[in-house]
């Protein structure tokens, strides 16, 4: 595997453990929005989950077959989610991110160190 690809995992890597960090007391989505630390939290993961989503589209542009040959996750919807935090932040939906970051994060965190240890 590229230097450059493993170094970006680490990263990303690096992102899931923080969000899964500042999730710990997070009770549920209305947190977000019900209280001022809940949405500085909400900034706090949507950051964190853009700087995944463009990490995992700097791999991409080292090797556009990365993810054909590790299609066990569907790292589209990453980016996706990145251009969606970048362009359209004021429609972004506290629910879907801690839905991401609840569901989403656990299955990535297996994918990046499947990835790493191979």
């Amino acid at each position: 595997m590229h230097e450059l690809i493993i170094a970006n995992l680490k990263l990303i890597s690096e992102s899931i453990d923080v969000i899964e960090a500042r999730m710990v007391n997070v009770p549920n989505a209305d947190y977000f929005v019900q209280f001022f630390e809940g949405r500085t939290l909400l900034d706090s993961v949507s950051m964190r989950l853009q700087f995944i989503g463009e990490t995992v589209k700097r791999i991409d542009k080292v090797d556009p077959e990365f993810y054909m040959k590790n299609n066990f996750y569907e790292w589209h919807k990453i980016m996706n989610l990145r251009d969606f935090i970048s362009h359209h932040y004021e429609m972004l939906n506290h629910e879907i991110i801690y839905n991401i970051c609840t569901e989403n994060i656990p299955q990535l965190k297996i994918a990046i160190t499947k990835l790493l240890n191979k």
